[in-house]
């Protein structure tokens, strides 16, 4: 087999992975969800840094945040509604129903393994927001230093 040929497959079959993945991890990230109470819309940015003091720069993905019915929409660290799992629970005497959801949605969000998918997915530089209710995925460019 050629090189040539050999690349030809690489990328057929890396496009069927990443359609397959897509299919997955979207129907398990509705089931994680819609098992989580309250919870609205899921967010979280990707992207790799233009500078790194020196070290390499390399692709990542933040921690997710959340919006959950009856939160401020003024809420969380960039002041549009979304909150990490620890400020949702920042004190308060008991925590949010939905806490151990939105780990588990965290969790597999930021899972070394999906970097390489979700960067393939969505792209770098951007902003993903997930509709719980909808289902929909929004992709939007994201600014970074």
């Amino acid at each position: 087999m050629s090189l040539e040929k050999l690349i030809s497959t690489f990328k057929e079959q890396k496009a069927v992975f990443v359609k397959k993945a897509s299919t997955e991890f979207l129907k398990e990230l509705k089931k994680l969800a819609k098992d989580a109470e309250g919870l609205e819309a899921i967010r979280w940015r990707q992207y790799t840094p233009y500078f790194n003091d020196g070290e390499a720069c390399t692709f990542s993905v933040t921690d997710a945040s959340f919006k959950l019915a009856g939160a401020s929409e003024d809420a969380g660290d960039y002041e549009d509604g979304f909150q990490d799992s620890w400020s949702i629970n920042y004190d308060k005497k008991t925590k949010h129903p939905a806490t151990k959801q939105l780990e588990v949605i965290n969790k597999l969000i930021n899972d070394s393994a999906m970097e390489e998918i979700l960067l393939d997915l969505y792209g770098d530089h951007v902003e993903i927001t997930f509709n719980v209710e909808t289902g929909k995925v929004t992709v939007e460019e994201y600014e970074h230093d």
